[in-house]
């Protein structure tokens, strides 16, 4: 039998306290050390096979350890998963157990929490609980849906509510449908969200009931979506709060199927952190921070900078989108000194709609609306056309290519007649 390989991670002062802990489980191992959680999830996901584990412990701060081996489980890319601590409490191994990681093993005293040789032959499932508490690690797509021609996923956030950020993810939904693409529109405010209400959708199947049941296949992930329209699919969200938390667990199920079925993944994102949100944004190629120019925009959007940061999204992923912004003033930039993370994020405006734009998407007429002349529907289609084009996936389509041209707009001068034009 060959012998088993090992990916590991810990600070380097620890490494040798790490390999006595993995070879308490396996005599025989020599494992090699990943530079980072990035780095070990990306070596799993290239050269995981039948043979290769994983093991973390003694990370040192930034990544918690339990969140990175959950994720590992996820990933379904290793043969098993080990967590070393020196101290195990009741509530870790509770946590490892619901977050499906095999073994949970006490260093000095060589603890497991179950058969090794049993559990090495149960490659890990995708799709399992996740541990309470946000997973500061970057995940991988599922490996059951990884692919080069994957989807490329867009995710909207704000840190507060009231910003129009439902408005934006329907309007580029509808936007990339009447170019040709198949869209997978995700509403993962599971408590509250009504992105399925701008379709015009009163009732969704519902995701709580799905995560009673502990199901994430695929066919059952599917039969959990309605195509609300032509070429649009949703998911999301749940018929009651209080299944929110619980249904939370599906969000990277869900993407992970959503990208591999469809053009575009379009993911109306909580208020409020919380797991699904953080799944979301470490799957998202764009993570598009959403304010509307109200006070205490700096700080939700600051808030919302700094997790993205520390869930690991690279800085290139993040956009900042002003909604309701006022075509008669200039650009704010004051947002890429809120935290770091937004120095280098694109930023895009869509213009205010008014009182009809609120009528049309309380009537469930989002379709209708996004084929209105209108600045602010011309600037949202700017915003995820441009970013398809930056990511090579704009669709060979003539009115996609428009969208993604900027436009030019005249200035609105109070005092006399002299205009200037600017580009919006």
């Amino acid at each position: 039998m060959a012998r088993r390989r090992w990916l590991a991670l810990a600070s380097d002062a620890e490494r040798d306290e790490l390999v006595r802990a993995i070879r308490s489980l396996d005599a025989d191992a020599d494992p090699a050390f990943a530079h980072d959680a990035f780095d070990l999830r990306t070596r799993l996901l290239a050269d995981g096979s039948a043979d290769t584990a994983a093991a973390v412990g003694f990370l040192g701060g930034g990544v918690s350890d339990i969140n990175l081996a959950a994720a590992l489980v996820a990933d379904g890319c290793a043969e098993t998963v080990a967590l070393v601590r020196r101290e195990v409490s009741g509530s870790c191994r509770s946590r490892a157990a619901r977050a499906g990681i095999p073994h949970v093993v006490e260093a000095g005293g060589q603890k497991d929490n179950g058969d090794f040789q049993a559990a090495a032959h149960a490659r890990p499932t995708a799709g399992g609980d996740t541990p309470a508490g946000l997973v500061l690690a970057r995940p991988i797509l599922h490996a059951r849906h990884l692919s080069e021609s994957r989807a490329p996923v867009f995710v909207l956030c704000s840190g507060r509510g009231g910003v129009g950020k439902t408005t934006l993810s329907a309007l580029m939904a509808a936007h990339a449908s009447s170019w040709g693409m198949r869209v997978a529109a995700i509403d993962l405010d599971l408590a509250c969200g009504n992105l399925a209400a701008a379709f015009g959708v009163g009732r969704m199947p519902d995701l709580g009931m799905l995560a009673e049941t502990g199901t994430s296949g695929d066919e059952e992930l599917m039969a959990a979506s309605v195509e609300v329209a032509e070429r649009i699919r949703l998911w999301g969200p749940c018929a009651r709060p209080e299944h929110a938390d619980r249904a939370g667990a599906l969000a990277a199920p869900i993407i992970s199927l959503a990208a591999a079925t469809s053009d575009i993944v379009i993911v109306d994102g909580a208020t409020t952190p919380n797991d699904a949100l953080a799944q979301a944004a470490q799957l998202a190629d764009r993570l598009c921070i959403v304010s509307d120019g109200c006070p205490g925009e700096l700080a939700s959007v600051s808030r919302m900078g700094g997790l993205a940061v520390r869930l690991g999204v690279a800085r290139t992923r993040i956009v900042r989108i002003e909604n309701h912004a006022d075509e008669r003033e200039e650009q704010n930039f004051s947002f890429a000194r809120a935290e770091v993370g937004l120095e280098n994020a694109r930023a895009f405006r869509v213009f205010e709609g008014g009182e009809d734009v609120v009528e049309m998407m309380a009537a469930g007429q989002v379709l209708a609306l996004s084929e209105l002349d209108l600045a602010c529907v011309e600037s949202a289609a700017f915003c995820i056309a441009s970013e398809l084009a930056e990511l090579g996936r704009l669709p060979d389509n003539p009115a996609a290519k428009r969208a993604s041209e900027p436009k030019r707009r005249r200035r609105w001068w109070p005092f006399g007649s002299g205009r200037k034009e600017r580009s919006a």
